[in-house]
Protein backbone atom coordinates (compact mmCIF):
# COMPACT_ATOMS: atom_id res chain seq x y z
CA UNK A 1 0.00 0.00 0.00
CA UNK A 2 1.71 3.74 -1.34
CA UNK A 3 1.83 6.54 0.67
CA UNK A 4 0.27 9.86 -0.38
CA UNK A 5 2.69 12.21 -1.56
CA UNK A 6 2.79 14.23 1.77
CA UNK A 7 1.84 10.86 3.82
CA UNK A 8 4.86 10.65 6.68
CA UNK A 9 5.19 6.93 7.53
CA UNK A 10 4.80 6.48 11.30
CA UNK A 11 5.88 3.00 11.71
CA UNK A 12 9.50 3.96 12.42
CA UNK A 13 8.78 7.14 14.08
CA UNK A 14 6.35 5.25 16.64
CA UNK A 15 9.87 2.59 16.66
CA UNK A 16 12.31 5.27 17.57
CA UNK A 17 10.18 7.43 19.63
CA UNK A 18 8.98 4.03 21.90
CA UNK A 19 12.93 3.29 21.96
CA UNK A 20 13.79 6.56 23.12
CA UNK A 21 11.64 6.58 25.67
CA UNK A 22 12.53 3.32 26.90
CA UNK A 23 16.21 3.27 26.60
CA UNK A 24 15.99 6.60 29.43
CA UNK A 25 13.08 6.40 31.82
CA UNK A 26 13.09 3.10 33.23
CA UNK A 27 16.97 3.57 34.32
CA UNK A 28 16.46 7.11 35.22
CA UNK A 29 16.06 6.59 38.99
CA UNK A 30 19.48 5.05 38.81
CA UNK A 31 21.00 8.24 37.75
CA UNK A 32 19.54 10.09 40.22
CA UNK A 33 20.35 7.77 43.17
CA UNK A 34 24.03 8.14 41.31
CA UNK A 35 23.77 11.67 41.90
CA UNK A 36 22.58 11.36 45.96
CA UNK A 37 18.78 12.20 45.82
CA UNK A 38 17.04 11.29 48.44
CA UNK A 39 13.43 9.38 47.79
CA UNK A 40 11.63 12.41 48.62
CA UNK A 41 13.37 14.37 45.38
CA UNK A 42 12.93 11.57 43.06
CA UNK A 43 9.20 11.46 44.10
CA UNK A 44 9.05 14.83 43.63
CA UNK A 45 10.77 14.92 40.18
CA UNK A 46 7.79 11.95 39.12
CA UNK A 47 5.53 13.97 40.49
CA UNK A 48 6.64 17.31 38.68
CA UNK A 49 6.27 15.54 35.02
CA UNK A 50 2.85 14.24 35.71
CA UNK A 51 1.64 17.64 36.83
CA UNK A 52 3.10 19.81 34.10
CA UNK A 53 2.63 17.20 31.57
CA UNK A 54 -1.10 17.21 32.45
CA UNK A 55 -0.61 20.83 32.39
CA UNK A 56 1.21 21.31 29.21
CA UNK A 57 -1.05 18.88 27.36
CA UNK A 58 -3.46 22.09 27.31
CA UNK A 59 -1.57 24.34 26.03
CA UNK A 60 0.08 22.45 23.05
CA UNK A 61 -3.32 21.07 22.20
CA UNK A 62 -4.46 24.90 22.22
CA UNK A 63 -1.87 25.46 19.82
CA UNK A 64 -2.54 22.67 17.94
CA UNK A 65 -6.11 23.47 17.14
CA UNK A 66 -4.84 27.14 16.26
CA UNK A 67 -2.25 26.61 13.87
CA UNK A 68 -2.97 23.22 12.82
CA UNK A 69 0.84 22.13 11.97
CA UNK A 70 1.20 18.86 13.80
CA UNK A 71 4.40 17.94 12.19
CA UNK A 72 5.85 21.32 13.05
CA UNK A 73 4.89 20.88 16.79
CA UNK A 74 5.91 17.29 16.84
CA UNK A 75 8.94 18.48 15.56
CA UNK A 76 9.16 21.43 18.20
CA UNK A 77 8.06 18.69 21.21
CA UNK A 78 10.86 16.51 19.68
CA UNK A 79 13.78 19.02 19.52
CA UNK A 80 13.11 20.66 22.79
CA UNK A 81 12.74 17.33 24.65
CA UNK A 82 15.93 16.67 23.25
CA UNK A 83 17.59 19.71 24.61
CA UNK A 84 16.18 19.70 27.91
CA UNK A 85 17.07 15.93 28.36
CA UNK A 86 20.74 17.11 27.38
CA UNK A 87 20.48 19.76 30.18
CA UNK A 88 18.98 17.42 32.92
CA UNK A 89 21.98 14.90 32.52
CA UNK A 90 24.35 17.73 33.28
CA UNK A 91 22.12 18.99 36.38
CA UNK A 92 24.45 18.08 39.53
CA UNK A 93 21.71 19.54 41.85
CA UNK A 94 17.79 19.21 42.84
CA UNK A 95 17.00 22.86 41.83
CA UNK A 96 18.62 22.47 38.49
CA UNK A 97 17.18 18.97 38.13
CA UNK A 98 13.87 20.35 39.31
CA UNK A 99 13.91 23.36 36.74
CA UNK A 100 15.14 21.25 33.44
CA UNK A 101 12.48 18.27 34.61
CA UNK A 102 10.01 20.70 34.21
CA UNK A 103 10.56 22.05 31.06
CA UNK A 104 11.67 18.63 29.50
CA UNK A 105 8.29 17.34 31.05
CA UNK A 106 6.21 20.59 29.45
CA UNK A 107 8.28 19.87 25.96
CA UNK A 108 7.10 15.95 25.91
CA UNK A 109 3.74 16.14 27.15
CA UNK A 110 2.43 16.20 23.27
CA UNK A 111 4.66 13.82 21.37
CA UNK A 112 2.11 10.74 21.98
CA UNK A 113 -0.79 12.49 21.75
CA UNK A 114 0.37 13.98 18.05
CA UNK A 115 1.86 11.00 17.12
CA UNK A 116 -1.34 9.14 17.62
CA UNK A 117 -3.52 11.58 16.04
CA UNK A 118 -1.17 11.48 13.00
CA UNK A 119 -1.39 7.75 13.35
CA UNK A 120 -5.45 7.74 13.17
CA UNK A 121 -5.25 9.60 10.19
CA UNK A 122 -2.93 7.97 8.32
CA UNK A 123 -3.99 4.68 9.62
CA UNK A 124 -6.25 3.85 6.44
CA UNK A 125 -3.06 4.35 3.72
CA UNK A 126 -0.99 2.57 6.26
CA UNK A 127 -2.46 -0.61 7.18
CA UNK A 128 -4.67 0.75 9.73
CA UNK A 129 -4.01 2.20 13.63
CA UNK A 130 -2.45 -1.60 15.04
CA UNK A 131 -0.15 -2.06 11.37
CA UNK A 132 1.36 1.82 12.52
CA UNK A 133 1.29 1.19 16.28
CA UNK A 134 3.15 -2.44 16.74
CA UNK A 135 5.91 -0.67 15.61
CA UNK A 136 6.48 1.55 19.31
CA UNK A 137 5.86 -2.12 20.93
CA UNK A 138 9.09 -3.18 18.63
CA UNK A 139 11.06 -0.15 20.16
CA UNK A 140 9.62 -0.61 23.65
CA UNK A 141 11.23 -4.29 23.57
CA UNK A 142 14.26 -4.00 21.47
CA UNK A 143 15.02 -0.41 23.73
CA UNK A 144 14.53 -2.18 27.41
CA UNK A 145 16.46 -5.17 26.50
CA UNK A 146 19.66 -3.58 25.06
CA UNK A 147 19.50 -0.89 27.59
CA UNK A 148 19.24 -3.46 30.51
CA UNK A 149 22.43 -5.44 29.08
CA UNK A 150 24.81 -2.40 28.41
CA UNK A 151 24.29 -0.89 31.50
CA UNK A 152 26.44 -3.79 33.01
CA UNK A 153 28.69 -2.71 30.62
CA UNK A 154 28.36 1.39 30.23
CA UNK A 155 28.00 4.39 32.28
CA UNK A 156 25.01 5.33 33.25
CA UNK A 157 25.16 8.77 31.11
CA UNK A 158 24.50 6.63 28.18
CA UNK A 159 20.35 6.48 28.68
CA UNK A 160 20.74 10.00 27.88
CA UNK A 161 22.67 9.38 24.75
CA UNK A 162 20.34 6.78 23.82
CA UNK A 163 17.42 8.99 24.31
CA UNK A 164 18.83 12.12 22.23
CA UNK A 165 19.75 9.43 19.75
CA UNK A 166 16.08 7.69 19.12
Amino acid sequence: MGLRKNSLDLRPTYFFCYTASEVLFPFLNLHFVRLGLTGLQMGTLAALAVLVGAGGSIGWSFLLDRFRKPRALLGTAVGGGMICAFLVSRAQDFPSLLAWSGLWSLMGSPILPILDSLAVRASPEQGGYGHIRVWGTAGWAVATLTMGYLLDRVEILWIFYGYMAG
